[in-house]
């Protein structure tokens, strides 16, 4: 598997994603993106606690469809919507030390963070 690097919300990211998407190991800025929704940075593993979808970009519909295609949780039972953001819980924040929130791609973030 290749490897790319991309500065988060560079040129390179769609490219990055392009990679993950076909099962590639894709590194976005420091952070690394690979299989079972985790996301390290520094090489320590973090989990995505949620993926956060700007309405300005997204219908929840399209969020869904995003997170199917992408091999995260998607349920109805997993959303939150607000004014700003379509947010598709991956997993309880209690599980998580601390949380942080990256930028994935535009209109996607996701809040990162290692377990407990």
């Amino acid at each position: 598997m290749g490897i790319i690097v991309a500065k988060a919300g560079g040129r390179l990211l769609d490219n990055a994603f392009k990679a993950h998407r076909q099962g590639e190991e894709t590194k976005v800025g420091y952070y690394k993106i690979g299989a079972n929704s985790e996301v390290g940075k520094w090489g320590k593993t973090s989990k995505i606690q949620s993926l956060l979808f700007s309405r300005d970009s997204f219908s929840p519909n399209q969020a869904k469809h995003w997170a199917k295609k992408h091999g995260y949780l998607y349920g109805d039972s997993h959303i939150d919507i607000t004014d700003d953001y379509v947010h598709i819980r991956q997993l309880d924040p209690i599980t998580l030390k601390m949380i942080r929130t990256i930028k994935l791609s535009p209109g996607i973030k996701a809040r990162v963070g290692p377990l407990r």
